[in-house]
């Protein structure tokens, strides 16, 4: 590992401890349940701040501790000469896609071990159907990602057989990616079958609804690792086939990776912004949902409203 890659590694351990540490601050957890509130379009009861800030933030600490985690072990990997490469910039990508695995790690083990609130005497709301992780992710998400996936494996076999042995040293790394996109998608396939699967006591129709957005929020934390991994591969097994072509250098492969990322973030962002797949929930779950059914009970407006 180079001084770039140690760089790296210390900024993004950093940034997981930053994170795990400002998840015990009070003013950061109501900021974050508000923000969710803007995000999925749906207003938070007052009398459910509290609740829903304490999730969000277990499910900030579980990420946090994966990514610190995953970072760690894959560093320690590198200096000892247990990893697939020695090449620098690729060296780099891998310790940033086990960030994002050790976060979507860390967020479905907090979301399968989150304590189920306690439903005493008071009404319960329930659904009269069964849900599915289908109503929880929009097609896109989860179809894409598979896809991703998919394209991945293809790529690092097309590579694999048809990449000359002058250009081996593309293998192993683009390989590895997608053997890693192929576990992180296997991950996310079983625990979020078994997050959907976990009871929702709610006394109300607001405690579902957020139930949901946070259930939503985990799984979609969860997709960030196979998609990155997946992608690696898939532009690493393109250069290398181009590299048997054109004969560019092997670390080409590595900088293509930083040209196409921020194309990538780019595309990310605009398909939320356009289609904010962070609702799609509410289209499926919740297609009759009025602004007082989440609304406090003794806003003006949620009286007017009965």
């Amino acid at each position: 590992m180079d001084g770039a890659a140690w760089f790296i590694t210390a900024f993004l351990a950093a940034g997981m401890v930053v994170f795990f540490a400002l998840s015990f601050v009070p003013a950061v957890a109501r900021w974050s349940a508000l923000r969710s509130a803007v995000a999925i379009g749906v207003p938070i009861p007052a009398r459910l701040e509290h609740t829903v800030s304490r999730r969000l933030m277990a499910r900030q600490r579980g990420g946090s501790a994966g990514g610190l985690a995953f970072v760690v072990l894959a560093t320690i990997a590198f200096q000892f000469d247990l990893g697939a490469t020695d090449d620098p910039r690729t060296v780099v990508w891998f310790i940033a896609g086990s960030a994002l695995a050790g976060i979507g790690s860390g967020t479905a083990i907090a979301a399968l071990t989150a304590s189920s609130r306690a439903a005493g005497d008071e009404p319960r709301v329930a659904r009269s159907n069964a849900v599915t992780v289908a109503d929880y992710l929009s097609p896109l998400e989860r179809i894409g990602t598979r896809a991703i996936v998919i394209v991945a494996i293809v790529a690092a076999v097309c590579g694999a057989v048809l990449v000359p042995s002058a250009a081996s040293g593309a293998r192993a790394p683009m390989v590895l990616f997608a053997v890693l996109a192929v576990a992180s998608l296997a991950l996310f396939e079983v625990s979020s079958r078994r997050i959907i699967a976990l009871p929702q006591p709610a006394g109300s129709t607001a405690e579902l609804v957020w139930d949901d957005a946070v259930r939503v929020s985990s799984l979609r934390d969860m997709l960030a690792a196979p998609v990155a991994f997946g992608l690696n591969s898939v532009v690493l097994g393109i250069a290398a086939l181009v590299q048997t072509a054109v004969e560019i250098s092997p670390s080409d492969g590595a900088n293509l990776l930083g040209i196409s990322t921020p194309f990538a973030l780019i595309a990310l962002t605009l398909y939320s912004r356009a289609a904010y797949p962070q609702r799609y929930f509410l289209r499926r779950l919740w297609p009759k949902l009025r602004w007082s059914d989440t609304a406090d009970e003794q806003s003006p407006a949620a009286t007017d409203a009965v």
